[in-house]
Formats: structure tokens, C-alpha cells, sequence
């Protein structure tokens, strides 16, 4: 086995279209974004913004949904590596519950509703019970492919586990005295590693400071990718220097590379970019050609949310892509361009109609399975 041969056996699968990518849900995402094997994802947004429903409905759940109504048309065979620094198992299944209940059913359900929480808007119907029961032997089986790992660590234990996990699913093999090559057992193994966030990567011995240590964990995101093929999604903060005043009053508010928290070696190993802007929190109210305030729900909700894809070094970058967003379950809703979007649809959900409707066709015919 050499590289080369590796190469040909890429462009072989290229032309007869059996490459191990898995589209994405949104138009605009899936003709802008590869993913796959083999490539390095950062998403960034302020705290609060939504950043990790984004990413879970984006790149976790929607991605598994098409494997999972496609698995017996696709020879795709993908995993999820989830580091959940933030949030229990438990209470990703009542976030992702509340997704499937939107996207499949309609129904806008929050977590604190779900579990009956005392901030919860209303009591579950019998309805809904029985469809969030219905739901356990689907979740039993994305479990077992999406792993998710509650509570903090520290780069070298985040590295080695997936290190582990691809060993276990392949081997290295040497090429010369300088190169060894992964070979999976799978020729069809996808493996995506999300870490939400980055910010709460733990120290080790010898890193001193909050850079050293992202960087040592962004290195070791680039081994992953290079050695083992796996495709790291990292989710970062964005710099607070984005709320500057002077900032705001004297440009044209906007993600920049340096609003990247923390580490500029994650910006400069990764493959592809993108921030996430939420204007009306930072008092912007005319964006893109877009009126933020008619985003704002009688409940004072705020729906308006925009993604920016700012590297793509395999694609176009400098793409703003605007969408509806529910915070209460992660979907995300993309609208017309501003020149063409109609106010009272978004009031009246009409977007989000469409949505639904054009999104149960796509699972089976837009979407390319091989």
C-alpha cells in the first residue's frame, strides 16, 4: 500500500460517486460544506447564541437521520465521538427529543416542558407522551452510534480515547521510516468528533495557559484528521470583543477570524470556519438587508440567526447564510434572500411549513445515497 494508491482509490470512488460524504440537511450548507472523512470542522458563536443546538441539529442528528432511512441504500457506516463538557445524556435526549418532535411531527416542545420542569410552558398532552415514548428503542440504537461523553478532560485523554476507538475499527501500517497509514477494517467508516467547547478543555501537566491548551487540543484534532481520517468538530466562544462599542458604531458588524477564542492554531489547522451571528443581542436591528426586530415572536422569543462560513479550503468561503431558528429544539429554517423574503410568512410560519414538507422529500430524493 502506498499514498498514491490510496489517491487512485479516491478518484475511483470520486467517479463512480461512492466517496463516504453525507449530505447536509440545508441547500445552502450542502453545496457550499464537505463532509466527510477526513476533514476539520470549528463553529463558533457568543454564549447563549445557540451554537450547540446548531451543530447537533446540523451536523449530529440531521446527518444520523439520513444514515438511519438510508442505511440499507448506503454503505456509509458513521460514528459520533460527542464530548458533552456542558450537558448530560440526559438532557441531550430531551433537546434532541424535542428536534425529532418538531421535524417529524410539528410539535415546538422545550426541554423544560419535557421534563416538566418548573419554568415548563405548558403540560405534555397524552399525545405527546406517547410519541416521546415511542422514541426509546430509536434512541437505544443512535446511542450506540453517536457516544456521548459527559464532563470536562484534558487534550491527551480526549485524543487518546478516539485514538483508541479508530484502533479499534482499523490498524497502522508503516509506508516508509517516515509515514504509517490507518487502514479501517470499514472502508466505509466515518467517524466525527464533536467537542462542545473547547473553552472547557482541562489543563495538563507542562500547559500553562488557556492558549497552550487549546492549542495542544487542536493539534491533537489534526492528528486525528490526518492519521485516522476522523472529522473533528470543535465548538468554540467567540471573542466578547465582538460587543465592542466602538466596533459596533464604526463597522458593519461581522465574524472575523480574531473573534475566535482563545487560539489562533485552531483557525489555521481547521478546514472549514464557521461563525454564528445573532444581531438582535447585540442591539443590531437592520442586518443583511434583513429587519431583525420582525424575527421577534409575541413572547419576546428571537428567531433570527445567521451562519458564516469564513474558511472552506475545499469550497467557497465568505458565505452568510440566514435562517429562522428555534432555540427550543435547534432546527433552523433558511430564508429567502432579503430582497425576497415575506414578513408575514415568517410570522405566520410559513417558511417553517415549507420546510417540513420539503424536508421529508429530501431524506429519499434529494439527498444522494450510493
Amino acid at each position: 500500500m502506498s499514498f498514491f494508491s490510496e489517491f487512485k482509490k479516491e478518484l475511483i470512488k470520486g467517479q463512480e460517486e461512492e466517496n463516504n460524504w453525507i449530505p447536509l440537511v440545508h441547500t445552502k450548507l450542502n453545496k457550499n460544506l464537505v463532509f466527510g472523512s477526513n476533514m476539520y470542522y470549528i463553529f463558533g458563536g457568543l454564549p447563549g447564541s445557540g451554537k450547540t443546538s446548531i451543530v447537533d441539529s446540523t451536523f449530529v442528528i440531521e446527518p444520523f437521520l439520513w444514515w438511519y432511512k438510508n442505511r440499507d441504500k448506503t454503505k456509509v457506516n458513521p460514528y459520533w465521538i460527542y464530548r458533552s463538557m456542558e450537558r448530560k445524556v440526559k438532557h441531550k435526549i430531551a433537546k434532541w427529543t424535542a428536534y425529532l418532535l418538531f421535524v417529524e411531527h410539528g410539535i415546538v416542545l422545550d426541554v423544560p416542558t419535557i421534563l416538566n420542569w418548573p419554568n415548563k410552558k405548558r403540560n405534555l398532552t397524552e399525545k405527546e407522551l406517547n410519541l416521546i415514548a415511542s422514541y426509546e428503542d430509536f434512541f437505544n440504537e443512535m446511542l450506540e452510534r453517536i457516544i456521548i461523553i459527559s464532563g470536562s478532560e484534558n487534550p491527551t485523554g480526549i485524543y487518546k480515547f478516539a485514538q483508541n476507538f479508530m484502533l479499534a475499527k482499523g490498524e497502522e501500517i508503516k509506508i516508509d521510516k517516515f509515514n504509517r497509514m490507518y487502514i479501517p477494517n470499514d472502508p466505509n467508516l466515518v467517524v466525527f468528533h464533536v467537542t462542545d467547547h473547547v473553552g472547557l478543555v482541562s489543563s495538563e501537566a507542562g500547559f500553562s495557559n488557556d492558549k497552550q491548551i487549546l492549542d495542544r487540543h487542536s493539534s491533537y484534532m489534526m492528528q486525528l484528521r490526518d492519521r485516522y481520517g476522523v472529522t473533528p468538530i470543535d465548538i468554540c466562544q467567540l471573542n466578547r470583543n465582538i460587543e465592542d462599542v466602538y466596533r459596533l458604531n464604526n463597522t458593519d458588524v461581522d465574524v472575523l477570524p480574531s473573534d475566535f477564542a482563545g487560539s489562533s492554531d485552531m483557525y489555521q489547522n481547521c478546514d472549514a470556519a464557521i461563525g454564528l451571528m445573532n444581531p438582535y443581542k447585540l442591539k443590531v436591528f437592520d442586518y443583511g438587508g434583513y429587519k431583525i426586530r420582525n424575527f421577534i415572536t409575541e413572547e419576546g422569543e428571537n428567531r433570527y440567526r445567521s451562519l458564516k462560513i469564513l474558511k472552506n479550503s475545499f469550497g467557497k468561503d465568505d458565505i452568510v447564510i440566514s435562517f429562522f431558528f428555534y432555540g427550543e429544539n435547534g432546527a433552523m429554517i433558511q430564508l429567502p434572500n432579503a430582497k425576497n423574503i415575506d414578513y408575514e410568512k415568517v410570522f405566520k410560519r410559513e417558511y417553517t411549513k415549507e420546510f417540513l414538507k420539503w424536508r421529508k422529500e429530501y431524506d429519499t430524493s434529494v439527498r444522494k445515497v450510493t
